[in-house]
């Protein structure tokens, strides 16, 4: 395969996939999609841009975090996140929602602990994302 088409298509496809990762997670909580699945699609944007070019690994995750912070920030998120609905005297992991306003993609969308749940879960994959195929291409980090 010719390495010039690679690269120009991951100019390309690397904004495309981290948009639609985005999309699909705020999207998820409402109708299909979610933090799982945005968080594939957000990582694998970060898969093509270093399969395109080929550069030192902390190079291509944005902030230059490395996949094993990424995973430690989504469970924090995540298990903060069931932590709302006891301080609101509910039980742990109980819907909460805190505000509801109006987006242009999206319609009605309401914000509470499912959805900062799925920030977590979204975090978590796509740690896990970078961090199979760093091990997969033979990368290793710096320190863990």
């Amino acid at each position: 395969m010719n390495q010039h088409y690679v690269k120009a298509a991951s100019k390309w496809l690397f904004p495309f996939f981290l948009c639609l990762g985005i999309f699909f997670l705020i999207r998820g909580h409402n109708e299909p999609g979610g933090g799982f699945i945005g968080g594939l699609l957000f990582g694998s944007g970060f898969v093509i841009k270093y399969i395109g070019n080929p550069i030192s690994p902390e190079k291509v995750l944005l902030w230059y975090w490395k996949p094993v912070q990424i995973i430690a920030f989504g469970l924090l998120i995540s298990l903060l996140s069931g932590s709302i609905g006891v301080l609101n005297g509910y039980s742990y992991m109980k819907g909460v929602w805190n505000f509801e306003f109006w987006l242009p993609l999206f319609g009605n969308t309401k914000f509470g602990t499912p959805f900062y749940f799925d920030i977590g879960v979204f975090h978590v994959v796509v740690g896990v994302v970078n961090q199979i195929f760093l091990y997969l291409e033979g990368q290793n980090w710096k320190s863990y």
